[in-house]
Parts: C-alpha cells; sequence; structure tokens
C-alpha cells in the first residue's frame, strides 16, 4: 500500500472515532515489534539486516520528510536536482545506522510508554528501549498529516534531524554534496553520528 493509501486509512480511522494519537500508539507499537525482532536476528550478514531493515522503514517512516529535515530548510541545489539520488544514500544511510546498533548494542527490547499531541499538533509517541543493559527513551515524532509513520526520532533529547543536519551541514561545506552522498552511501558518516 502506498502513501496515498496509508494517509486515506488514517483519515477514514479518525473520522470513525480513533484519535490521531492512539493510531501512532499502534504504528509504533507496531514498528518496535518489528525492529526487536529483527535485532534478536543479529546473526544474519549485514546486507539482509538493511534489506529487512528497509522493508521496515519503507512502512512505518516518511523518508522523505526525515531526509528533508536532515538536510534543514535550505535545501542544497545539488539535494534538488539529485534528489533521488539523495534519498537512496540516506536510505542506506538509515539502514547501515540500524545495524550497527545491532552490531554495537545487540538486541532490543522496546515498548510503547504513552502519547500525545506534541507542540507541532502532530502526535508523540513515547517509548523505552532496553539494550544489554542500557535503556533509552525514545520519542517518535509522527507526521502531521499521516500519524501512521515517523517523521523524525529523538533519543535521550536529541532528535535525529538535528544531529543529522549538523553533520551533513558540515560535510557539505567542507567537501561537497557528492562527498555526502558517497559518506551516507557507504556508511562512514556513521561513525560520526554514533
Amino acid at each position: 500500500m502506498g502513501i496515498f493509501g496509508l494517509a486515506l486509512l488514517a483519515a477514514v480511522a479518525i473520522a470513525n472515532g480513533e484519535t490521531a494519537t492512539r493510531i501512532a500508539e499502534r504504528a509504533i507499537a507496531s514498528l518496535l515489534v518489528a525492529t526487536d525482532k529483527l535485532s534478536a536476528r543479529g546473526h544474519l550478514p549485514d546486507a539482509e539486516l538493511q534489506s529487512k531493515f528497509n522493508l521496515i522503514a519503507a512502512r512505518h517512516f516518511d523518508r522523505n520528510a526525515m531526509a528533508r529535515a536532515a538536510l534543514g530548510t535550505q535545501l542544497p541545489a545539488e539535494a534538488r536536482a539529485n534528489w533521488s539520488g539523495y534519498r537512496r544514500a540516506y536510505d542506506a544511510f538509515l539502514a547501515k545506522s540500524f545495524v550497527r546498533g545491532v552490531r554495537d548494542a545487540g538486541a532490543a527490547v522496546s515498548a510503547v510508554k504513552g502519547a500525545r499531541i506534541g507542540p507541532s499538533a502532530s502526535p508523540v509517541v513515547a517509548s523505552e528501549s532496553r539494550t544489554r543493559g542500557r535503556r533509552a527513551d525514545i520519542f517518535w515524532l509522527m507526521c502531521r498529516d499521516n500519524p501512521r509513520r515517523g517523521c523524525d526520532v529523538e533519543v535521550d533529547g536529541i532528535r535525529a534531524s538535528a544531529r543529522q543536519r549538523a553533520t551533513f551541514v558540515r560535510i557539505i561545506a567542507d567537501g561537497s554534496f557528492a562527498r555526502l552522498l558517497d559518506e551516507l552511501s557507504s556508511g562512514r558518516i556513521v561513525d560520526r553520528l554514533l
């Protein structure tokens, strides 16, 4: 089902009395089940974990919104001209980041703790994740127009988009947009962000 189909389902659910926060909570609960199961399969090769994560991400995230937020409001001309190349590189970066997390921290056990409407009028879902004795508080910032999909994430008080943007802008300024694409695609940038 495409993004428009998901948006239509969300609109129908809201029209039937289901709140955006409840829709968002269920969506994140589904995401956590999927990613926790996948993280428990850490014995799989990196490429297989990345491929399986990409399927999960395609279902649960608005990766266009996330990729745009990582570059900030003023998109470089190169990003506008090669959006599909940037998106492929960004998707590869997300998958490689997930695999790195599995390799570093092991399998996760996560749970939804609740949801509310945030300052931007979109749902925010709180969850907790435990890996090898470490605990992280995670806030999923859902898309205002589709509460089934995540648009950003905040881990222990740090927004992914803000952290990514600071690193991405620095790479572009020090090198070029092509260098950013290379670092995203190769996964080298993951070390800078973790």
